[in-house]
């Protein structure tokens, strides 16, 4: 997504990234209610890796937080199944 602002109002227009599979994972963990620091545990990365990753989706997806993607991610499941 990009941000397109105005003195006014700031819109994010979708630029077609996907999502990767680490990005899908950590997508599903948060809608768990999995802290960055428990995702990281699991996951075996950094909890640095883990928040600037969630940057990467909330840009990605177009929220701008872990309640809204939790939601994203329930309104659109087909977009967080993981890939085989």
């Amino acid at each position: 997504y990009v941000d397109i602002s105005s003195s006014a109002v700031t819109v994010r227009a979708p630029i077609g990234n996907a999502l990767t599979p680490k990005e899908i994972q950590i997508g599903i963990l948060v809608r768990r209610c999995l802290r960055n620091r428990d995702i990281a545990e699991t996951m075996g990365i950094s909890e640095q890796d883990v928040k600037n990753r969630l940057r990467g989706i909330f840009d990605k997806v177009g929220v701008w937080s872990r309640v809204e993607l939790a939601m994203h991610i329930v309104e659109h499941p087909e977009r967080w199944r993981p890939r085989t």
